[in-house]
């Protein structure tokens, strides 16, 4: 597990349980200023990475690869 997958798991398991019913209430921008400064600064290297995937992901570029084969210890 990754750290950004724990701090997601944890930040998700801190919502009250309803939170997570369709019908509650919709608060936007009640989050503190320190998280949305750090989503925003993610934001931009997400992108590059996940643009970086896909362009990866051409055949061009698969062909290229070598399967990994274990090691023989």
């Amino acid at each position: 597990m990754t750290l950004h997958t724990v701090a997601v798991t944890l930040t998700m398991a801190a919502k009250p349980l309803s939170a997570w019913s369709l019908n509650g209430p919709l608060e936007l921008g009640t989050q503190l200023p320190i998280a949305t400064f750090v989503a925003f600064q993610m934001l931009p290297g997400n992108l590059l990475v996940g643009i970086l995937h896909l362009w990866l992901m051409q055949p061009k570029y698969r062909s290229q690869l070598t399967p990994l084969q274990p090691e023989t210890v």
